[in-house]
Parts: C-alpha cells; sequence; structure tokens
C-alpha cells in the first residue's frame, strides 16, 4: 500500500512532506510532546537513525500536540537530526494514516510503499532494516 502523500510545516513553517523522500527508506514517527512512550523511544530511533542514514534512511517526525510550545521545547529538550513538523489537526493526520496510539511508526520503502507500521516502538523494525540494508 503506498504511503499517504502529506505534507506538514516545520518549526519554520517550511513544508515537509512524505513524497520529498521518494528514492529512501522512511521511518514516519508519529510523537507528541506529552507522550511518554514516545520520548522513551527518541533514542532507540536516533540510534537507527545513526547506523543506516548514510545508507539511503531517513526519518521524518510528525508531531499530532496541540500546544506548539511544548512541542518547540520536546524538538530542543530531545535534538533529534531530522525533520521535525508540526500536523494542523492530529485527528485527520491519525484518520489519513489509520492509527490511534502513539508513538506510531511507519517504514516506508525507496517505492513509498508501506513495508509495516508499529504501535510503539517494535524491535521488528531493527530486524527489518538490518534486512532491507544488508541487500
Amino acid at each position: 500500500m503506498p504511503v499517504p502523500v502529506v505534507s506538514y510545516p516545520d518549526v519554520n513553517g517550511k513544508n515537509i512532506g512524505t513524497a520529498d523522500y521518494k528514492g529512501k527508506y522512511l521511518l514516519i514517527d508519529f510523537w507528541a510532546s506529552w507522550c511518554g512512550p514516545c520520548r522513551q523511544a527518541i533514542p532507540k530511533v536516533r540510534a537507527l537513525y545513526d547506523l543506516y542514514k548514510d545508507k539511503g534512511f531517513d526519518i521524518l517526525s510528525i508531531s499530532i500536540d496541540t500546544d506548539r510550545k511544548a512541542w518547540i521545547k520536546a524538538m530542543d529538550d530531545e535534538q533529534m537530526p531530522w525533520a521535525q513538523t508540526l500536523s494542523p489537526d492530529k485527528n485527520k493526520t491519525m484518520d489519513k494514516f489509520l492509527f490511534s496510539g502513539i508513538p506510531t511508526l511507519y517504514l516506508i520503502d525507496r517505492e513509498g510503499k508501506i513495508v509495516q507500521s508499529y504501535t510503539g516502538y517494535s524491535t521488528d523494525l531493527e530486524a527489518k532494516l538490518k534486512e532491507a540494508f544488508s541487500k
């Protein structure tokens, strides 16, 4: 199934979307500043980024925060080196991507197709990336 084409603003108002990552493996990370499990997953997601970023892997974080200041503070606290965007309507975003809980992670292949989705961080994600990049 193809990933939905969406584009959301980053902290500076520049739109970044799923179409910007064609040709790369992409992990879409849905999270929020107030979500404890989301914040706990960030170091694991960062480790994957560090391991595969030079091999054609990237991450797009999409926050469903409704408090922009809390989102900005969380980004400052976590220092995530990949693209950060803020959904203008969390309910539409959650409907479009068919999820109800966070963190939710979507692994997208180089052709823009959804490989797998995960509610919560999963070691299966690590295995899928290892397999993808060992080919």
